[in-house]
């Protein structure tokens, strides 16, 4: 019995020896409009919060709009070297406008961003289970099963999320790296 509890023991600590608390961004990368995207993660104790701020220049410099999620989430077994499993829980998912022009342009009646016609500055919405720019957001409880590359450094979140079976996580796409800060 002591042997399996060490056994036990010693596969939880390769999940939870990472300390993954503190500030991850993602370079700032151009968007297919022109624009730029800057992403961020901050990870405390068994929680995250997401942001991905869309620019209106290529420079990460003039913020447009963000982007926001928090989530509950649970860092399981390895299932590859410096690769976990980690499991979501979506608890908010946000939406803001930072420029007046662009709040007023996504507020007209032609496209009414996410379902809403009174977009103003600074004014967060609840965007879940919206549909916002032809895709449909999550709803606040949904179970999202991903995975999740550790490194010294920095880590690389595969976003793609999918059933709960191992052999249906996502494979592996490691091009959402995000940096300590």
């Amino acid at each position: 019995m002591s042997k399996y509890l060490l056994a036990l023991l010693f596969v939880a600590q390769g999940a939870f020896a990472q300390n993954l608390d503190g500030t991850w961004v993602k370079d700032c990368t151009k968007d297919p409009h022109g624009g730029s995207l800057l992403q961020s993660v901050v990870i405390q104790g068994q929680h995250l919060d997401f942001s991905m701020i869309h620019h209106a220049d290529a420079n990460c410099k003039a913020e447009l709009f963000r982007f926001s999620w928090s989530a509950d989430f649970v860092l399981s077994k390895p299932i590859a070297d410096s690769v976990y499993e980690i499991d979501f829980t979506l608890l908010a998912l946000n939406a803001v406008f930072a420029d007046a022009q662009a709040a007023a342009q996504f507020s007209s009646p032609q496209i009414q961003f996410c379902g809403y016609t009174d977009w103003k500055v600074g004014e967060v919405k609840n965007v879940a289970g919206r549909v916002c720019s032809g895709n449909q957001l999550a709803n606040i409880g949904y179970k999202a099963f991903n995975t999740i590359r550790v490194e010294p450094g920095y880590i690389a979140i595969d976003f793609n999320g999918s059933l709960p079976e191992i052999a249906k996580r996502p494979a592996g796409d490691w091009s959402s790296i995000f940096v300590r800060q």
